[in-house]
This record gives C-alpha cells, structure tokens and sequence, in this order.
C-alpha cells in the first residue's frame, strides 16, 4: 500500500511538472493582441543582437553573418492567424540569441505582422479590403483571374447581407463549397470578402523593397510564411508550389521528419491559385519589380507552413460572421467579443504549444541545414 501511495505521487508530481511547463510555454511567447506582440517579439531581442529596421506596415529584425544563406520567417499575412506566427518567431529570436552564432550560420530575417492593421482588428484582410495572400501577383494578368467556384456562392461574403439571409446561403452550399470557392479569392468587388485587389498593396511593396536591401543576387533563401487554419486538426502542412520543390525539401532537408506536404499546382482546391506569397515565381518577379536592384541569380525555396485548427466549419461561420460586422464598422461590446473569439479560434489554446515546437523544429532543420553546407562550400 505504502509503494503505491508512493507510485501515486510521482506519477501525479510529474504530470504537474508537464502541465506548467507547457503553461509556461504558452504565457512566454503567446501574446492575446497586436500591442502585446509587438512588445514582446522586441523584448526577445535581448542584447540588440537582431538589427531592427524601421518600417511602415511592419517590424523587421535581422541576424546576420557572412553567410549568402537566410532563413525568411513572415507572419500576420493574414492578421486573424498572427498571434501563434508571432509566438513561433519569437521562440525562435530567443533560441538564437541563447546559442552560438558564428559567421557560418545563415542571417535571419524576422518579418512580424506584414498585415499590421490585420493583426491590430483581428482581421484577415488588410485595410483595403485584400487578401495579402492572393495579392502577391503579376497584376498585368489580373483580368484573367476568374473564379467560378466563387461566383456561386459570392452572396455569403457580401458585408452587407442580412444575416437570415447569410445563414440560408450557408446552409444552402455547405461548407466544402464554400471553402473551394473562397480559397482562390475574387477581384469583381472591392467591397466583398476574399478581395484580392487591383494592385500590389502596400505592405507587399514594402515587403520586397526592404529584402531587396538586404540580400544579394548569389542568395539562398528559405522563407517560411507562417499561417493557422487549414483543415484537419492538430496536423501541420507545408504547402508548396511544386513536386520538384517537395522532392528537394523530402531528400534534402526534411528527410528524418514526417511532413504533410501538399502539392498546390496537383490540389484539387489549390490548383488555380496563383497569388501567394511564397510561390517562387511570385517572389523572385517582385522583388525584381520593387527591389533596388536586380536578382537574377538567385535560389529560392518558399513554404507556406499551416498549421490546422479543430473544426473547419466553425472557423468558416465565425470568422466571416466577425468580418461581416468588422467590415459594417459595429463598434460595440458584441465585435470586441467577436474578435476576442475569431482569435481563439483561429489560435487555440489546447494546440499552442505544439505549434511552438513544431514551428520552431522546422526553422531548426533548415538553419542547421544551411549552416552545414557553408561548411562544405
């Protein structure tokens, strides 16, 4: 009786020791708003050992060494699902500052809260209206971007629908229409949801201007833009724009690690879309149109890492129920409750921290990754 009190007690004083640890986890790099996040991310920048530099739309640091290798690590492209990106980076500035960082190891570049008036209204789009990450396009091409899927179903992401009438749409469609139709974005009504714009908006144009500055044409880049929302749950996915480039991250990099890689140009929903951020084509045009010089050389390897969130319908009916009165500007006890609960869902708090260790192991592979064919070149 006496070794099994005993048994007891350990096995209760270890679970304990699991419970606040992972509570500990969360409230250190957690934020419950912009304001919040913002303070901390530069709080983990202990010693000044990241470069901050100023800009507009967001917060930017650097780490940087003699290496023609960077990590890229985005976050609040969408500012509804900023909160567990922010946490991820700064995990990853405090992992960083702790450990040795010689001239072998990759520069770092922590790109935080892109969509800042997004991350600051708990919102996915920007204040125009657009969806940064279908906005990342050649707007020469833009009159072709036709999206039947969502012509079908437009009404549901009309603000100004009366909400009986929203409801019975939805019903109506249900929610895998919905989901097809909203993922590759609308550029008919600038009032709409899912707006993907007219133009390249602002924070992208600061988004590759400021890299520009910071890279040459003979770079590697690993840019990982962090994002919370896509189906399934407690599964993470890295969403890549070809096999070619699935091939090389599987053999290469991510060879030891089970991943879901998703192939957009073969996905069945994802096939038709072309305006992310992290497509290399995308990119490298970009920077090329709004840097201060010219890239012609350069290797990029973009991931777009989702990390899954419990109840794909409940996601779908809440957040545009909260973007439909955010957009009809209701100041009110009842959108600030909204916002509160579009965050909670977006960012639930039973899958932080395996977002925070899942997050910050894959920027680990990658640095270490880098860092190691320095040594060989």
């Amino acid at each position: 009786m006496k070794n099994l009190v005993i048994l007891i007690y350990f096995i209760f004083i270890i679970l304990l020791k699991k419970f606040l640890k992972k509570k500990k986890l969360n409230d250190i790099y957690y934020s419950k708003d912009y304001e919040e996040a913002k303070k901390k991310i530069i709080s983990f920048n202990y010693d000044k050992k990241f470069k901050e530099i100023k800009c507009n739309n967001f917060t930017l640091f650097i780490r940087q060494s003699n290496s023609n290798k960077y990590i890229i690590v985005s976050s609040g492209l969408h500012g509804n699902e900023f909160i567990t990106g922010s946490a991820i980076q700064c995990k990853i500035m405090d992992e960083i500052n702790k450990n040795e960082f010689t001239e072998e190891c990759p520069n770092i570049i922590i790109v935080h809260c892109i969509n800042k008036y997004g991350c600051i209204n708990s919102d996915r789009f920007n204040k125009s209206n657009v969806d940064l990450n279908r906005n990342c396009l050649k707007f020469s091409i833009i009159d072709e971007h036709d999206n039947k899927s969502y012509n079908k179903i437009k009404n549901i992401f009309n603000p100004r629908l009366k909400f009986f009438k929203w409801i019975k749409n939805i019903i109506k469609y249900g929610s895998n229409n919905i989901h097809n139709g909203l993922l590759k974005g609308q550029n008919e009504n600038k009032n709409n949801l899912y707006y993907i714009g007219r133009k390249n908006e602002s924070e992208i144009c600061e988004f590759f201007e400021v890299i520009s500055k910071l890279i040459n044409d003979n770079s590697i880049i690993f840019h990982i833009d962090i994002h919370t929302g896509f189906k399934g749950s407690f599964k993470k996915f890295c969403l890549i724009q070809d096999e070619n480039k699935i091939n090389f991250l599987k053999e290469n990099i991510f060879k030891n690690t089970k991943i879901n890689f998703i192939n957009l140009s073969e996905s069945d929903l994802y096939k038709d879309i072309n305006g992310f951020l992290t497509f290399e084509n995308n990119f490298i045009f970009l920077l090329n149109k709004y840097g201060k010089k010219k890239f012609l050389n350069l290797k990029y390897h973009g991931i777009c890492q989702e990390f899954s969130i419990a109840n794909k319908i409940k996601y779908i009916l809440v957040a545009n129920l909260f973007m439909k009165y955010n957009r009809k500007k209701i100041k009110n006890k009842l959108t600030k409750r909204i916002k509160r609960k579009i965050l909670n869902i977006y960012n639930p708090d039973k899958y932080k921290n395996f977002y925070i260790k899942s997050g910050y192991e894959d920027f680990k592979i990658i640095f270490n990754y880098l860092k190691d064919i320095s040594h060989k070149m």
